[in-house]
């Protein structure tokens, strides 16, 4: 007795019409490409969520008052993350005139770049200048990471009788946009923007490089 050899399992049996067979495995084609195509797009869709829960905004923001009193002035450079990510931040600079100064003693760099005068008007009134300029707070930026929701100084510096021309020629220059900052910070993902005083983050098209040392004012 002769047996026939099983069917496959999941074999599809043929109809016996071409035109039926046809349709089926276009169906088939068309259900397996559908398929492929929205895994496709719910991958991208979960990346696009991925990034947009890691995204860095750097907001660099600067003021003329104190919170401790009214009659306190206190000049302030700050630098706040109001994504949702962490920013690591690669580059840090202040400008004067749109022009870098050195980081090195960066606020006498740039005391002197936007106001010399003033500037040494109040050096020469003491017998070290910083007695008559006074306390400065800086921090260094370069090279740190900022989480989402967090702030930090960049400079805070109080105004005082002895430094008040000073102060007052630094402020103004600060109000007409003479003096600014920029920073280079980068996502998780080395996604990089470049942040400027009263602009908004503009991406760039490659990750931030270590800036070298610039030519700025020095002491």
């Amino acid at each position: 007795m002769v047996m026939d050899n099983p069917e496959p399992p999941g074999a599809h049996k043929k109809s016996g019409l071409h035109w039926l067979d046809l349709t089926v495995s276009v169906c088939a084609l068309v259900t397996s490409a559908v398929s492929i195509f929205m895994a496709y797009q719910n991958s991208n869709a979960m990346e696009d969520l991925v990034h947009a829960n890691s995204w860095p905004f750097i907001q660099l923001s600067s003021g003329n008052s104190g919170d401790s009193a009214p009659d306190d002035h206190t000049l302030t450079f700050d630098l706040s993350n109001a994504g949702t990510g962490p920013a690591r931040i690669y580059g840090f600079e202040f400008t004067v005139d749109d022009r870098p100064v050195n980081n090195a003693n960066a606020f006498v760099n740039t005391a002197r770049a936007c106001c010399e005068r003033e500037y040494q008007a109040v050096a020469a009134s003491a017998t070290n200048p910083f007695d008559a300029i006074g306390s400065v707070q800086t921090r260094r930026i370069r090279t740190t990471m900022l989480a989402s929701g967090q702030e930090t100084i960049a400079l805070r510096w109080s105004r005082t009788v002895r430094n008040a021309a000073l102060w007052d020629a630094m402020d103004r220059a600060r109000q007409s946009g003479r003096i600014s900052m920029h920073a280079c910070y980068c996502s998780v993902f080395d996604e990089c923007w470049d942040a400027r005083s009263n602009n908004l983050p503009v991406r760039r098209d490659r990750v931030c490089e270590q800036p070298p040392p610039n030519p700025g004012v020095t002491n």
